[in-house]
């Protein structure tokens, strides 16, 4: 097994490139950890669908990735790095061996990497694909989550049975009130699904409610 050495990953539920990363978020320095290369379809496939590895690979890269954290150093249980010898992920697994978290490499660290599987051989990897995407994301991290932050604002004013906000915002996006409490929020639900100009009339909305 080959290890890779001293770089930093960004582990969030979403895979997101190193130039989607926040300040807010929890960055893992590395001390050490397995990488393993396979093929670009396995890896594409693993980077984008939820994938569950056998139990025999745990057992491979069990406790094998060690992280600094503060004045020392522990170990993340179920951890490792997967090329195609174009790319490079990082992958957290759970005890099942389901993919929980995803993360991206800095360019001049994957790069390093890169270079250093030139000569690497690759290996076969025993998994079973759980769920698949269906559909490719092209909206940016910052529109993915402004969305789930507007849609749980829309949700919980339905939880709390505001009809008056939502007719008025029926009102707005489609320029009559709508009384049914269920049918407006299915209609608004709708328009933040597939974001468009009422999409942003939702959020201003929201805006200035919590600015209030």
């Amino acid at each position: 097994m080959s290890y890779i050495y001293d770089i930093i990953l960004n582990f969030q539920k979403n895979y997101y490139e190193f130039y989607e990363w926040n300040d807010e978020d929890e960055i893992t320095h590395i001390k050490k950890i397995p990488i393993f290369k396979t093929t670009t379809i396995d890896f594409q496939t693993i980077k984008k669908d939820t994938i569950k590895f056998s139990e025999k690979f745990l057992e491979t890269i069990n406790n094998k990735t060690e992280k600094f954290k503060k004045n020392y150093q522990t170990k993340i249980k179920y951890c490792f790095l997967l090329s195609d010898g174009k790319e490079v992920i990082a992958i957290k697994l759970n005890k099942e061996g389901l993919t929980t978290q995803k993360s991206s490499l800095l360019i001049d660290e994957s790069e390093d990497i890169l270079n250093i599987l030139k000569l690497t051989k690759g290996t076969i990897l025993n998994y079973k694909i759980i769920q698949q995407k269906t559909t490719e994301n092209f909206q940016t991290r910052y529109e993915t989550e402004k969305k789930q932050e507007i849609l749980k604002l829309l949700e919980n004013t339905y939880k709390q049975n505001d009809l008056k906000k939502l007719s008025y915002l029926c009102l707005e996006c489609f320029g009559q009130n709508e009384t049914n409490i269920d049918i407006a929020f299915s209609k608004l639900k709708k328009e933040i699904n597939e974001p468009n100009e009422n999409f942003h009339k939702i959020i201003n909305f929201f805006k200035l409610i919590i600015q209030k």
